[in-house]
């Protein structure tokens, strides 16, 4: 079940999007966090119609200061009647107009009937909301920025711990580069895989902390004791296993475990090997052994024909 802190979050985030569809109907409004990528319309400003000529000037307007938006198309695709824009700017969460300028002999800067909001991270989902150190945690929202700031569990009494994000991430950059981003450009839809540090005390509630240029977002989680146990026969129907190969095992950490194979008619059992994570296995020529886990492992339990 998602904890009070994430219906929240994913509730104010469906609200906001919603709000935000709307006001692109009415005039035109751009989500942003950094790393995003918006369109201006040159139909939109207020003195003209005409296409651009030339790369526009393009600005994001607070209080006395301007900060300039980066143009990014070619300039052979000018003109164009629309041009796209690139915000790198850790600007405050908030709405802010905006404003061109034409590149172009006598152009004055103009006011788009427009404005952008700097969009916070929201943090919607997180799986699994518990793991042992070692474990793989994906977090889902929104405006996480293309790239995160830090990523931390803090324990209750204060003492923090980095996670490092997994590459490649879940989105290509504004160049289309596969795996560069772990937020969509176009529409801010983030996801992010990160590892429980290794060393984070076990069987703790935690709180997660996910960092980016603008702002913040934060949900519960627990550091648990237990790992995951994966069984595998080959060939696929030469015996049996205990605990089960047709499911995965969360089994206790560091404490040895009983596994046995049980060879069907014309089989008969060779060996246990670990494939992926660390487990040791007492005797891996015995059918009948123990395997001690400390973090995710798949064992094959290997059969040979008789």
């Amino acid at each position: 079940m998602y904890n009070a802190h994430i219906m929240k979050a994913l509730f104010c985030t469906l609200i906001v999007a919603l709000l935000a569809a709307r006001a692109e109907g009415a005039t035109s409004s751009y989500a942003l966090a950094c790393g995003s990528v918006f369109p201006i319309n040159a139909a939109q400003l207020a003195a003209t119609t005409g296409a651009f000529a030339k790369p526009p000037r393009v600005y994001v307007l607070s209080g006395t200061q301007k900060l300039r938006a980066k143009v990014i198309n070619p300039r052979k695709e000018f003109p164009r009647t629309n041009v796209w824009c690139r915000w790198t700017k850790p600007f405050t969460p908030a709405f802010y107009p905006l404003m061109v300028e034409r590149n172009e002999p006598h152009a004055a800067p103009e006011q788009v009937p427009a404005f952008c909001s700097v969009r916070a991270p929201a943090l919607a989902v997180v799986s699994p909301m518990q793991g042992a150190p070692g474990t793989l945690i994906t977090l889902h929202g929104m405006w996480f920025g293309t790239t995160p700031k830090r990523v931390w569990l803090q324990l209750a009494n204060g003492k923090q711990f980095k996670c490092t994000p997994q590459k490649p991430y879940a989105f290509a950059d504004w160049r289309g580069r596969a795996g560069k981003s772990c937020m969509n450009p176009t529409n801010g839809i983030s996801s992010l895989t990160f590892v429980v540090p290794r060393g984070t005390p076990t069987n703790q509630d935690c709180v997660l902390h996910l960092l980016s240029a603008n702002s913040e977002d934060w949900c519960s989680f627990q550091t648990t004791n237990v790992c995951t146990l994966r069984l595998v026969i080959t060939p696929i129907n030469a015996g049996l296993t205990m605990p089960s190969a047709v499911v995965a095992h969360e089994i206790a950490r560091g404490v040895a475990l009983n596994i046995v194979a049980l060879q069907e008619v014309g089989y008969h059992f060779t060996q246990w090997v670990v494939t992926n994570g660390a487990a040791v296995i007492d005797n891996p020529d015995n059918a009948i052994t123990r395997l001690t886990a400390t973090e995710d492992c798949t064992v094959l339990a290997r059969f040979t024909a008789e």
